[in-house]
């Protein structure tokens, strides 16, 4: 599945020395994802049984993220000057050039999720939703049959 993202909102600061990096700070919050837990009750609601699951399942989460009062933290990434900054200097330069002219024609950003780890060893690349992110669209893609993922019968 994949998604696309809206993100706005969001005060970002430079990071560090700057170099394209943007630190910002959110709270967890799950009225952008709201829709999903409300499509699920009416599709209960209806008589659907095969949506007590995942009803039970979206409560549960919902009331997590609710809850959720902790600052989570985050670096918005402009792609382009990052890749032309001292930073990625170890970074071979045809590789370099290629990834920030293909970041240059998509107009690029990247979003790294980086909260601390409960034990305090690195960082968490889970981006957790909140009211700055929607999902305004996504797409599932179908393996063909007989796809290493989708074996034929």
């Amino acid at each position: 599945t994949h998604f696309v993202w809206k993100l706005e909102g969001i005060l970002a600061t430079p990071a560090g020395r700057g170099h394209g990096l943007y630190a910002f700070e959110y709270e967890a919050s799950s009225v952008n994802v709201a829709q999903y837990l409300n499509d699920a009750r009416r599709r209960l609601v209806s008589g659907d049984r095969s949506a007590l699951g995942p009803t039970l399942v979206q409560t549960i989460v919902h009331g997590h993220l609710d809850a959720d009062k902790s600052p989570h933290q985050a670096l918005l990434i402009d792609a382009v000057l990052y890749l032309a900054s001292p930073a990625c200097g170890d970074v071979p330069p045809t590789l370099r050039e290629r990834a920030r002219e293909r970041a240059a024609n998509a107009e690029e950003w990247l979003l790294f999720p980086c909260d601390p780890m409960p034990d305090g060893v690195g960082v968490s690349a889970r981006f957790v939703p909140n009211k700055h992110i929607s999902a305004d669209m996504f797409l599932r893609l179908n393996e063909p049959e007989g796809s290493e993922r989708d074996p034929a019968p």
